[in-house]
C-alpha cells in the first residue's frame, strides 16, 4: 500500500495534478489553508493525524507548497486552484513557497 500511495504521489507531482499522497475528501477531517496577500492563512494549523489539508489560492499571484525538507511540493498554483495533502504521520511540518519564500506555514499533526 505504501509503494502504491508512493507512486501515485510521484505520479500527480510529474503529471502537475493537484492532489498528493492519495488525499481524498473520504480520507476523514479537512482543513483548508487560504493562499491570499501573499500569505497562508491561518499560518499555523494544528490537525489530527488522517486530515487532509486543502491549500485554495485566492491571490491574484501563483504560489506553491513546498515543505521546508522538500518531502513534499505542491504543483504551481493560479488563482482559484487548490492542492490536497493527506497528514498521516504525528509531527511538525513547516513549509513556504518556494516563489515568495517570505511566505511560510506549519502544520501541526498529533
Amino acid at each position: 500500500m505504501k509503494r502504491r500511495t508512493l507512486l501515485l504521489a510521484g505520479a500527480a507531482l510529474v503529471a502537475g495534478a493537484a492532489t498528493s499522497k492519495a488525499a481524498d475528501d473520504t480520507s476523514g477531517d479537512k482543513q483548508v489553508v487560504v493562499i491570499d496577500n501573499h500569505a497562508y492563512l491561518p499560518p499555523d494549523l494544528e490537525v489530527k493525524v488522517g486530515t487532509v489539508v486543502q491549500w485554495v489560492n485566492q491571490d491574484g499571484d501563483e504560489h506553491d507548497v513546498t515543505e521546508n525538507k522538500k518531502a513534499f511540493r505542491s504543483p504551481i498554483l493560479d488563482k482559484g486552484e487548490e492542492w490536497k495533502r493527506l497528514f498521516d504521520q504525528p509531527g511538525t511540518v513547516e513549509y513556504y513557497c518556494s516563489l515568495h519564500p517570505h511566505m511560510i506555514g506549519k502544520i501541526r499533526v498529533v
